[in-house]
């Protein structure tokens, strides 16, 4: 029986570092929605801090305290991995685990519509032999990475703007927009946002989404039209007239979006192929917008409830 003491008190405590891990190898593949793992990190360090001193005049709150102290270690170790870990070349960080594994980060992009991971450098192909034939120009084994730069002047972002729009790869397009939309000079930002709003690839329309959304947050409405069109559920339309939608977070890099319609919680994404919201109405229950962005700067798309009644709508950006 003495034997067997010691190893059922420390069960629990293994139980609860094992559960631990799991946690913090989640919230590692979910740091480009966010850092999770400081967040616990600080939690646990707190609380372990709180029951310590607690822990002196009530000796009970001991065990509890051990608890708080392994999930501090735990979080605190995925914490520092993270920053240890380089941002990604698309400009996503992804955390420890996705930046050492190839089939994580690849996983990890398809279930948060994030940019595909940028090939390694030491997966680039070999260039071809010095004496073989020029019978044609080969291809560029490695594209040239733009990154942005460390000064801020006007020039800076008027040379991002033109990158953005001229370079060929989506990547450096992306990386290029994102620091030309950060520019403080209001005139200078719009005028980029309409430039990428009609640019002919996606994901620089994309990017202008994104930043009109993040400029209007918590300070802006968007309204919702209803868009008279036959086909138009008569009571659903009616119920639509003066909802608009509340943006109060966006995230620029995976294009979540978190809010409220019609007085209920709001989430959606903003992708490269459209953008799309799941709510609520307070007598239809849940509903879905489906939208896709259109020439004069407004999203156009269907309102659907989970009874299949649907009305055409219209969202204006600007």
């Amino acid at each position: 029986m003495t034997d067997e003491k010691p190893q059922s008190n420390s069960t629990p405590f293994a139980m609860w570092g094992a559960a631990a891990t799991v946690v913090g190898l989640a919230s590692d593949l979910l740091r480009p929605l966010g850092n999770f793992a400081l967040y616990l990190f600080i939690l646990c360090a707190v609380a372990a801090l709180v029951l310590l001193v607690l822990s002196r005049r009530q000796h009970s709150l001991r065990k509890s305290a051990g608890f708080a102290g392994i999930g501090a270690l735990v979080f605190g170790v995925v914490t520092l991995l993270q920053a240890l870990a380089p941002v990604d070349e698309s400009g996503v960080k992804r955390g420890f685990l996705a930046t050492a594994v190839a089939p994580v980060a690849a996983a990890q992009s398809a279930v948060l519509d994030l940019p595909p991971p940028a090939p390694r450098g030491d997966t680039a192909a070999i260039p071809p032999p010095a004496a073989a034939p020029p019978v044609a120009p080969a291809p560029a084994a490695s594209v040239d990475i733009w990154m942005p730069p460390e000064t801020k002047e006007p020039a800076d972002y008027s040379a991002a703007l033109d990158v953005a729009l001229s370079n060929a790869d989506a990547g450096n397009r992306v990386r290029a927009a994102r620091f030309a939309l950060a520019s403080a000079d209001v005139a200078f930002q719009a005028a980029a946002i309409e430039r990428f709003y009609r640019a002919p690839h996606a994901e620089l329309r994309q990017a202008a989404i994104s930043n009109i959304f993040y400029s209007r947050t918590g300070r802006a409405q968007f309204p919702l039209l209803v868009v008279e069109q036959e086909g138009n559920d008569p009571e659903l339309s009616n119920e639509l007239q003066g909802t608009s939608l509340y943006v109060a977070r966006v995230d620029e890099v995976t294009g979540g979006v978190v809010g409220t319609f019609a007085g209920s919680g709001l989430n959606g994404s903003i992708t490269r192929s459209g953008v799309n919201f799941s709510g609520a109405l307070p007598k239809r229950g849940a509903v879905t917008l489906s939208l896709q962005a259109t020439d004069d700067f407004a999203l156009s798309g269907t309102l659907r409830t989970q009874e299949g009644k649907s009305v055409r709508v219209q969202l204006p950006l600007m």
